[in-house]
């Protein structure tokens, strides 16, 4: 979060790239709503901290990607 808002600070011209691997940066309660929704659980504190085995393959299972072409 701090260097996507130092680069935001600083502009295109001084900073040409970041990487940010977490996307929350840009998380908002409407993401929240739909990805339980996704997930048919009731809160998204199921989902980001399991505490059933189902939970965590759900969450596993949307947090992984499967390329469809090979």
């Amino acid at each position: 979060m701090v260097a996507y808002n130092l680069a935001k600070m600083l502009g295109e011209e001084r900073v040409q790239k970041v990487v940010i691997a977490s996307s929350g940066v840009n998380m908002t309660l409407v993401n929240n709503v739909a990805l339980v929704q996704r997930a048919q659980l009731d809160n998204i504190e199921d989902l980001m901290l399991p505490y059933t085995p189902q939970h965590l393959r759900k969450l596993i299972s949307l947090s992984i990607h499967k390329s469809l072409h090979r």
